[in-house]
This record gives structure tokens, C-alpha cells and sequence, in this order.
């Protein structure tokens, strides 16, 4: 497995949204469901172009985070990950 670093440039493999995220941490640990104890390594990724994931987010899901000042985040399995690089 391939650990990521701090502000590599990645997509998500087969996504629906096609933009581009910054990885914000590589190696964070989290518990894949409430009452198990298994532990998954996961990256913390946020989207390059914020007012796009924004809108899309809105669009597939409903929430609205469009007039938030705050960034979006999201968790991830790193194998679900492409470097940006490697797509040209």
C-alpha cells in the first residue's frame, strides 16, 4: 500500500465528483464501524476547487454547504486514491 503525503494531489478512483482534493493528513486511524474492533488507516482529503465539491455535494446529497466559510473534509481509504500526476 502506498502512503500518501501532506499535500499530494489526488482523485478519487472511480467518483462520480471528477475534481481534484489536497491531502490534508495521510495516516489517520479510525474504527471501520461502532461496536467492531477493527481499525482502518484512512487520509484526510479536501476538495482543490471548495464552491465546486461544494455544489456537487448539494446536488447528490442535499446538504448545503455552499455559503459555509469552512472547508469540506473527508475521510478516506488511501487505496481509493489516484495520484493527480499519474492521470497525465
Amino acid at each position: 500500500m502506498t502512503i500518501l503525503k501532506e499535500n499530494e494531489i489526488v482523485t478519487i478512483i472511480d467518483a462520480d465528483y471528477d475534481g481534484f482534493f489536497k491531502v490534508i493528513s495521510p495516516k489517520n486511524i479510525t474504527q471501520s464501524l461502532v461496536k467492531s474492533k477493527k481499525f482502518i488507516l484512512v487520509a484526510l482529503i479536501e476538495p482543490i476547487d471548495m464552491d465546486k465539491f461544494k455544489e456537487f455535494l448539494f446536488k447528490q446529497t442535499g446538504i448545503d454547504a455552499r455559503d459555509d466559510q469552512e472547508n469540506v473534509h473527508i475521510s478516506i481509504e488511501p487505496h481509493r486514491l489516484q495520484l493527480a500526476e499519474s492521470l497525465s
